[in-house]
């Protein structure tokens, strides 16, 4: 039987807890591409993943997977200015319309 690696074990382990660990990250993926150190590179993966926009997509790209998977939601939430069900929900919590672009903390 072949030896895991340690971030083999790592993964498998997150992957018990109910992580994802099927698409990781790696300062290699900016040092490969730009002149920076690893710490550096940190600083960039950090900054790009923890993005608004870059949660949105995920939840927004997570709600597409649900829908073709025919998942439904466990609470159905509508907007309040249009009540259409076309939101997304932040990674910060904060909701906003697809439908009509109302977001729950602009007046």
């Amino acid at each position: 039987m072949e030896q895991l690696t340690e971030v083999q074990k790592a993964k498998a382990i997150l992957k018990q807890n109910g992580y994802f660990v099927d698409n990781l990250w790696s300062v290699q993926d900016v040092t490969d591409l730009y002149e920076c150190t690893e710490e550096q590179a940190q600083d960039v993966l950090y900054t790009a993943l923890n993005n608004e926009a870059t949660m949105e997509q995920i939840f927004y790209a997570i709600g597409d997977a649900c829908d073709c998977e025919n998942i439904e939601l466990k609470e159905e939430v509508s907007c309040d200015n249009c009540g259409s069900v076309n939101i997304i929900k932040s990674f910060s919590g904060d909701i906003s319309c697809i439908n009509c672009g109302w977001d729950e903390n602009r007046e």
